[in-house]
């Protein structure tokens, strides 16, 4: 029969049950219990704050104010709860 498209284009392909690197993913650790949770709030802030200011830094095409952006989403997004985690253990 006639088929439309690409005869030669095959990238859909089910994966292989058993293959062994999905014994990777048996050895990860269980996600840690509410007692060692912080509140998301002050990084969701910084965030939106940080948010504001790139924004801000882009309508008025100053460099610094950008930076300053992206360095407190950085903050808020990384550096800042990976602290608070191993600082309250």
């Amino acid at each position: 029969m006639f088929r439309m498209g690409h005869a030669g284009k095959d990238t859909f392909r089910g994966m292989l049950p058993g293959l062994p690197w999905i014994g990777v993913f048996a050895d990860l650790p269980a996600l840690p219990g509410q007692d060692v949770a912080t509140d998301p709030k002050r990084y969701l802030i910084l965030l939106g704050v940080g948010f504001a200011i790139a924004v801000l830094g882009h309508l008025t095409k100053t460099k610094t104010l950008i930076a300053a952006g992206l360095a407190l989403i950085f903050l808020a997004t990384f550096v800042l709860p990976l602290y608070f985690h191993f600082s309250s253990t």
